[in-house]
């Protein structure tokens, strides 16, 4: 473009078709169109085209003819696809002419109007101009050829592949004169589930013969355009374009394209007269539907597990909370309605014909979801039990679900678990503890939401008295400050016990490990060097010690704690390793010794005093309340209009609302700590159970099997990826029991199938919400840019602000904690949530940014315990901000800024 002085009239035609000026950028465009193609191509494309031209010749003979098509550098993303917009010419004569005229055809194809129109409506970004490689390769004279999905895109089905078909060339797909014979198969069982067999009154070949070029018609073509229509025989009408085994063929090819892209694939493909199946192009599916029987609107609720396993019992856990509030809701509307002495009804009656927990939750393009009829009810039936109750009754209530998981707890149990050699525990006791376990942990997921919920409602009433007692300054008489606000972030800061959280306990730990480094010549001269540090490497008896207790004392810590398939930390301390090692080459030798300084005294220290101030905020918010009925009169009534009138206007109300905050969050710590330790003991005995199985039935493979399609109907094994993760709850439950030699087959199948579609989707960004309503399409982001095409010096995002204070840092976007080795001292961490888990990082970094989580999150708690200011609900942050930009987080008003 730059050589034959074309850029500046590219930019013109976007300049025009941006200011509307549809008539002068139709003209222009076709100028510039015609000028491309009239254009000289460079002496060194010429001199590769015929390069290229001579390897083929050599290679295939000079009867060949070529197929030269675009490979434009925002085509085939997985936001836009750019699906039939650019020019494919085929049937191509191998000389360096024609080659050299298709390839000037394909870059003119790239302005023309309806593609300009299609990246303006992509959100592309118009300023930039289009850039194109073009692809030159053998053209197939194909006996059948189509396109193909590794899922069903009409109903989101993702063990259906669809295969369509037609006899010649692919064009028949797309002409929509006809309709292509349709296959849908099932591809973990290697099957046609159904088809659609259509005669088909021609097909699209190339035209040779001089008759038939006359009898196209059409005298403007040059000769490597002669691709017509041609009658099919009667032998072909007869039959279907592609056997049911070739279409199983097709369908296995297209899912292994899909694994190896970890993303759901529409591809193009051919299969020629000697049979042979060739794949031609493949691109991302850009937009789905959900199946035509889901009811509503589906929330992925920011899941962020990495077993589908994990996904189904958070779900299950959702749903069985919502089951219980609607059997209940039921039950006492009854009772209401029956009278006092009828209380009969019982909640058996009341739920018989409740819907099943399937209903509640389903798993799209292999994510899972909860409806968000969940929401409405669940909220709906939260408002109305609480409406006219005390903070009292509220709280015991809440109380009554948790303690009984509480006390039931035995935390010694699971910490001397896994010390014990499981290989010795026999068959009978492996399978009572699993089902002592799922049974608790069940109870568990419902106690941690219940906490959740308890904290959610607490909080919101918390925030809610004091909003208006600072915009009201109710009773400001009995206040000495003229202008008594007072902050909410004081006020929440104290509300936990950070010197018996773990997370507290997790921080000292590391210090101490990062202290002993620094007194060892050996061991800091390891953890500094460029080698990557391995634990059963380190040369220091007492470092090794301090790791290893520092993994025995938190074995429940993961890269994701409440994901089962994750790695506990006695099994991997990469992560710690990694902590150390970034924390050795960032600082300084002597700062590292004075680390474990700090004790356990000293974090009570701390904590007493942010006691301090959270006994004087809260007195200091009581004082704002009148003490007596007379000086109650004094109110305004814009106070009194906004106090929730469920409840007492009174200074006992709201401290005993600020009371029950704190109560329900040390319940959801100990609770969320409880049930980690708990799923640690349980992914122990599973993976001691599959081992077994797979001693017994090898085929079965549930410990671990090469995910690919090429395994679905073989025997290969690998050693790689654990596949019980993979599995749905009831299909887990059934291998505890007697498994029949019979069941095997069956098992295996759905084993590599749920194993192959997480794979499929490894790169997918799960929507944010599913409809069966209308087509959903992937996300595609892009850098605002103002009206002059220059970028922003800075974009602007906003969150929730959860920790107070500024920081200025390069981003550090972290997906997993198993990234933590990218972790810099400075880097303001950028992620979708924490837990526990994460506490060394904390140690490195100077700010938070999260997509999930609110002021009382574990982050947040802990970025106010050390001081580090953090932005919480950032929508798509790790997708819009970029590791390495410089980013300024303000804690205070929920605004990062990212430099561009």
């Amino acid at each position: 473009m730059t050589r034959n002085k074309l850029d500046k009239e590219a930019r013109g035609v976007i300049q025009e078709q941006d200011d509307d000026d549809e008539q002068g950028a139709t003209k222009n465009l076709q100028l510039l169109q015609q000028g491309i193609v009239d254009a000289q191509l460079s002496s060194s494309v010429c001199g590769a085209i015929g390069a290229f031209l001579g390897q083929l010749r050599k290679k295939h003979g000079a009867e060949i003819s070529l197929a030269v098509r675009s490979s434009g550098t925002m085509e085939d993303q997985a936001g836009s696809s750019y699906a039939g917009q650019y020019d494919t010419i085929l049937n191509v004569p191998p000389t360096l002419d024609a080659v050299g005229d298709a390839v000037k055809r394909c870059w003119a194809s790239m302005w023309q109007p309806h593609i300009l129109e299609y990246r303006r409506r992509m959100a592309s970004d118009a300023s930039e101009l289009p850039a194109m490689a073009v692809v030159v390769q053998l053209q197939l004279d194909p006996a059948c050829s189509g396109v193909a999905f590794s899922m069903n895109p009409m109903n989101g089905d993702v063990l259906e592949a669809v295969v369509e078909s037609v006899h010649g060339l692919g064009e028949g797909v797309v002409c929509g004169e006809f309709s292509p014979d349709t296959y849908k198969v099932d591809w973990s069982r290697g099957v046609v589930s159904d088809r659609s067999i259509v005669p088909q009154p021609f097909k699209f070949a190339f035209i040779t013969t001089k008759a038939e070029q006359e009898e196209d018609g059409d005298e403007s073509k040059s000769p490597q355009e002669y691709i017509g229509k041609v009658d099919t025989t009667k032998e072909e009408r007869a039959r279907s374009s592609l056997t049911e085994t070739q279409a199983v063929q097709v369908a296995d090819a297209v899912i292994r394209v899909a694994v190896f892209y970890s993303h759901p694939q529409d591809v193009e493909w051919a299969i020629t007269r000697d049979g042979r199946l060739h794949l031609l192009q493949t691109r991302p599916i850009t937009a789905f539907q959900t199946s035509s029987v889901a009811i509503g609107n589906w929330d992925n609720m920011g899941f962020q597990r990495t077993s589908a396993l994990s996904n189904e019992k958070t779900c299950i856990a959702y749903t069985r909370m919502i089951a219980n509030a609607l059997a209940e809701k039921k039950r006492r509307d009854k009772n209401d309605d029956a009278g006092d002495d009828d209380d009969d009804g019982g909640e058996s009656k009341t739920t018989e014909n409740d819907p099943p927990y399937l209903r509640w939750y389903s798993v799209f393009y292999g994510s899972s979801y909860v409806a968000r009829e969940i929401y409405h009810a669940y909220y709906q039936y939260d408002s109305e039990r609480w409406a006219g109750r005390t903070y009292d009754e509220v709280m015991s209530a809440y109380r009554g679900v948790w303690k009984p998981v509480i006390d039931a707890f035995d935390d010694a149990f699971h910490r001397s678990f896994i010390d014990r050699d499981v290989t010795q525990i026999t068959d009978d006791e492996l399978v009572s503890l699993f089902r002592k376990l799922w049974r608790a942990q069940g109870d568990m997921d419902v106690a941690s939401f219940t906490s959740g919920s308890a904290t959610e409602f607490f909080e919101n009433e918390v925030v809610h008295w004091v909003r208006n007692l600072n915009r009201g300054r109710a009773g400001s008489a009995n206040v000495d400050k003229p202008n008594p606000r007072f902050s909410v972030f004081d006020l929440v800061r104290a509300l936990h016990e950070p010197a018996h959280n773990d997370a507290q306990l997790a921080r000292l730990s590391i210090d101490s490990i990062a202290a002993a480094v620094a007194r060892s010549k050996a061991a800091y001269e390891y953890f500094s060097g460029t080698q990557k540090p391995q634990t059963a490497a380190v040369p220091d008896d007492t470092v090794s010690a301090l790791i290893e207790k520092h993994c025995r004392r938190f074995f429940n810590f993961s890269d994701n704690d409440e994901d089962i398939a994750c790695v506990p930390l006695y099994q991997d301390p990469s992560t710690v390793i990694s902590v150390i090692t970034n924390l050795v080459r960032s600082t300084s030798r002597d700062e590292l010794a004075q680390r474990d300084k700090r004790s356990l005294a000293d974090i009570e220290a701390e904590y007493a005093k942010e006691r301090q101030r959270y006994e004087s905020e809260l007195t200091r918010a009581c004082n704002m309340f009148p003490n007596s009925d007379e000086s109650r009169n004094t109110l305004s009534k814009w106070f009194m209009d906004r106090i929730k009138p469920s409840r007492t206007h009174d200074v006992v109300s709201f401290r005993l609302a600020v009371e029950s905050l704190r109560e329900s969050l040390i319940a959801k710590e100990r609770l969320h700590s409880m049930y980690t330790k708990s799923l640690t003991t349980l992914r122990t005995i599973i993976v001691e159970r599959m081992r077994r199985i797979d001693g017994k039935n090898a085929i079965l493979g549930l410990h671990s099997v090469d995910v690919t399609a090429a395994s679905l109907h073989g025997n290969q094994q690998s050693r790689t990826v654990e596949n019980v993760w993979h599995l749905r709850c009831k299909l887990l439950e059934r291998l505890f029991e007697p498994i029949a030699d019979e069941d095997v087959p069956e098992l295996r199948r759905r084993v590599i199938a749920n194993a192959t579609v997480s794979k499929m989707f490894r790169a997918f960004v799960p929507l944010p919400e599913v409809t069966s309503a209308s087509p959903m399409r992937t996300p595609s982001w892009h850098v605002p840019t103002q009206s002059s095409g220059k970028p922003r010096k800075f974009v602007e995002h906003f969150g929730l602000g959860s920790s107070p204070g500024t920081a200025t840092g390069a981003a550090r976007v972290i997906h997993s904690l198993s990234e933590s080795h990218l972790v810099r001292k400075g880097d303001v961490l950028v992620t979708t949530f924490t837990n526990a888990s994460w506490t060394p990082v904390f140690s490195l970094i100077s700010g938070v940014v999260l997509e999930q989580g609110g002021m009382l999150s574990h982050a947040a708690v802990l970025c106010r315990e050390l001081r580090i200011p953090c932005v919480s609900q950032v929508s798509r942050a790790k997708q819009r901000i970029v590791s390495g930009s410089m980013v300024t987080i303000d804690g205070n008003r929920g605004q990062v800024q990212v430099k561009q």
